[in-house]
């Protein structure tokens, strides 16, 4: 019996393989979209921002101090050491200040409060810290305002012979300790040592509110009973919802069981209430990073590739899902993705961002196949056979 020779035999089979490869090939139907993200998929929720969590809305802000009127009021959700930095229209010498408590609510009432000042120009922005610039305490103490809504409290006095261009206010506490709001209907500044005289502050001087804390992160999400986190918006059961109190620039973070994948589109289905809350822009992000950012962080650990923006236009209707937004990805496929919504449809009525449902569109990138394998190995002893003439 004539005996072959083994690579050719080997050669032969590879053959073979490289067939079988063609035509499972040519028998594989042409890749399409698909869901990528399936209930229980690793999940976090974020928020691109860091803050003091100081939270003052429209119709609540800190110019209200300086109005005059007791029916108005300045009222920060952001907890204790709220406050305001003010800049009188003439540097002054403060010795003196009386409060009014606002209409509702005693135990928002402040209960003690620290008084700086400074002659830097102020550099502190809007529900910053207000650290900005090199403050000098001046006065600091108990506070014991009246008990009757919308009353004028008793001065407090204390001795200060500097003359500062702008102050800074901090209440560190509430009457009630278990309050996260803090509020005040007006305030005045004396130079006098028993708030008689004219008030240094006057309607239009420039005021911040601030709260004097080292910034954290702005993503705050949940309810007390465990629902309203980022799980909620893949659950894909629209009754329930993601939300996020962080409000602009939130969103999530996802790790599709899907595995490596490209997103060419997305889809949102809105929440139960509260239109104001849903998104109103977008930015998609990828890696191949392993995914090490925790649970209310700014999820920036991880190298991250802009995949692609745009604005939202979200239905009004209440649970509704949104229309398929296209995504042009040039950024090719990835293991992981960052959702992120950069604005609000009313971001100054919203207390939060809000989203039912979160579904990425597009295709899967298969794993190297034994098929894959075989077609390299076949491919490979055919340029071998080529170089040795083999007989």
């Amino acid at each position: 019996m004539k005996k072959t020779h083994p690579l050719r035999d080997l050669t032969t089979n590879a053959a073979y393989c490289l067939m079988a490869v063609a035509t499972l090939s040519l028998a594989a139907p042409a890749s399409h979209a698909i869901e990528l993200i399936s209930p229980g998929d690793p999940v976090l929720a974020i928020d691109l921002d860091i803050s003091t969590g100081s939270d003052v809305r429209d119709g609540q802000l800190a110019d209200l101090l300086l109005d005059g009127d007791s029916g108005t009021k300045t009222l920060n959700r952001g907890g204790d050491n709220a406050g305001f930095i003010v800049t009188p229209s003439v540097a002054s010498i403060v010795q003196s200040l009386v409060m009014t408590t606002a209409n509702d609510s005693e135990g928002r009432d402040p209960a003690s409060y620290l008084l700086y000042g400074t002659n830097d120009p102020v550099t502190s922005t809007e529900a910053s810290n207000g650290r900005q610039e090199d403050w000098t305490l001046i006065s600091m103490g108990d506070l014991a305002l009246p008990s009757d809504r919308q009353s004028v409290a008793d001065p407090v006095g204390f001795s200060n012979a500097v003359s500062y261009s702008s102050y800074k206010m901090v209440w560190p506490t509430m009457k009630d300790t278990g309050q996260n709001l803090t509020q005040l209907a007006d305030i005045g500044f004396y130079s006098s040592l028993d708030g008689t005289g004219a008030n240094l502050l006057t309607l239009g001087d420039p005021i911040l509110s601030i709260r004097d804390v080292d910034y954290q992160y702005d993503s705050r999400t949940g309810s007390s009973d465990g629902t309203q986190e980022a799980a909620q918006a893949i659950d894909q059961d629209p009754g329930t919802k993601y939300l996020n109190f962080g409000k602009d620039n939130t969103g999530i973070i996802v790790t599709p069981s899907a595995g490596l994948s490209i997103v060419d589109g997305f889809q949102l289905t809105t929440a139960n209430d509260a239109p104001e809350r849903d998104p109103a822009s977008w930015e998609l992000y990828g890696t191949n990073d392993d995914v090490t950012s925790v649970y209310n962080t700014d999820g920036q650990s991880e190298d991250w590739t802009l995949i692609d923006t745009g604005s939202l236009e979200l239905p009004n209707e209440r649970l509704t899902v949104g229309s398929l937004v296209s995504v042009e990805n040039a950024g090719g496929a990835f293991t992981s993705y960052r959702l992120v919504f950069p604005t609000l449809r009313n971001s100054g009525g919203a207390n939060s961002m809000q989203i039912a449902e979160i579904q990425l569109i597009g295709t899967r990138v298969p794993e190297p196949s034994t098929a894959v394998l075989c077609l390299g190995v076949a491919a490979s002893l055919f340029a071998w056979r080529r170089r040795n003439k083999l007989e």
